[in-house]
């Protein structure tokens, strides 16, 4: 059995024609126990990113819908990548448009594996339950209310419950974490049959099945809980740009390892000044 030393694996969900947040993010965490496995959407041209310490893999390139279980699938796929490899004792689900905000070595010296952060949101089960007990396409609905509200209208009348007789607690947060390499078996092991053909299934799926860590109570921002910094005040989310740069200053090195969205490559640069 390889020994796992204290490696990093952040695994990347990308798109779009162009890759210079995410080119400026490996540049900031560049370090020979800091690896990026990463899929880039196949409607998209791959792109052609460096490194000089960290070694970048990419995995089979499928397309991807939002909010269809596809997004499920690729997650599933970059975390059977790095549990393939058994080296890496944290693993970091990122889009690429997200930024860090660590450097390398505050990055591997706060994630040393005694921790995993994932973030649960309050329940709300009404609202929820509907995207495992009904059936729900292969393409994105995003901006397609009467689409959405015919399939919600399908399921309805023919009274589809894919959950009757299953004895599953639905669990709810944001589809970005960072956990111990230990839980990855356990989510690949687990029965995600209830899953498929599911609407945004992406913010359901890890959280249900690692519902053992959600707390009694939850007091704070589910995206605090899972390291990140993300602003859904001002934003769907927010996207940082130039005249944020002193916000994100104040909060290099916390308690935060990642932020999102951020479109400007030079935000990165700004805020690790070079």
């Amino acid at each position: 059995m390889v020994k796992k030393i204290n490696k990093q694996a952040v695994m990347v969900i990308g798109h779009g024609d162009n890759a210079d947040v995410l080119q400026e993010t490996i540049n900031v965490l560049d370090n020979k126990n800091i690896d990026f496995f990463i899929h880039w959407d196949k409607k998209f041209k791959k792109p052609n990113l460096l490194s000089h310490d960290s070694h970048i893999y990419f995995i089979k390139s499928l397309n991807v819908g939002w909010g269809t279980d596809s997004l499920m699938i690729v997650e599933l796929k970059l975390l059977s990548a790095v549990n393939k490899a058994n080296r890496y004792k944290m693993a970091h689900l990122i889009s690429s448009a997200d930024m860090p905000l660590m450097d390398s070595k505050y990055f591997i010296d706060y994630f040393d594996g005694q921790k995993s952060y994932l973030g649960f949101s309050d329940d709300n089960t009404k609202k929820f339950n509907k995207r495992l007990s009904y059936y729900w396409p292969k393409f994105s609905l995003r901006n397609k209310r009467i689409l959405t509200k015919l399939i919600l209208a399908y399921n309805r009348l023919f009274h589809i419950n894919r959950l009757k007789n299953k004895d599953i607690t639905l669990k709810k947060g944001p589809q970005w974490f960072s956990i111990n390499t230990n839980l990855i078996p356990e989510i690949l092991d687990f029965d995600k049959n209830p899953f498929f053909n599911t609407y945004c299934v992406d913010e359901i799926f890890i959280q249900t099945i690692l519902s053992r860590f959600s707390p009694k109570k939850i007091v704070e921002n589910d995206n605090v809980q899972a390291a990140r910094y993300i602003d859904w005040n001002r934003g769907k989310p927010y996207t940082f740009s130039l005249k944020d740069v002193d916000e994100l200053k104040k909060v290099k090195n916390t308690n935060f390892a990642f932020t999102r969205k951020v479109c400007d490559p030079t935000v990165v640069k700004k805020v690790f000044n070079y």
